[in-house]
């Protein structure tokens, strides 16, 4: 795989720095060989984990493994697809 780089705001807010802060969403790459579902249950696990450890910031927070191409352009393939039909 080709090296990853990570990039993060120069100076977060301060308020962003705080624990309880949830304003941030993360994309990553599936290793070879890891399905969604897999992904899905990992980080449930680390999410689960993580609101026993600050059930004061993470109380009823969870995470969403979704697809970046399905989340970025959704349903619209029919619309583009559309704009090239005779």
């Amino acid at each position: 795989m080709p090296p990853i780089d990570f990039w993060i705001p120069m100076r977060a807010a301060d308020d962003l720095e705080q624990r309880g802060s949830h304003n941030f969403w993360a994309v990553a790459r599936l290793k070879t060989g890891v399905s969604l579902e897999q992904a899905r249950a990992t980080m449930t696990t680390i999410a689960e984990r993580l609101a026993r450890e600050y059930p004061a910031s993470n109380k009823d927070m969870g995470v969403t493994v979704l697809r970046l191409k399905g989340y970025v352009a959704g349903n619209v393939r029919p619309a583009l697809s559309s704009c090239w039909e005779r």
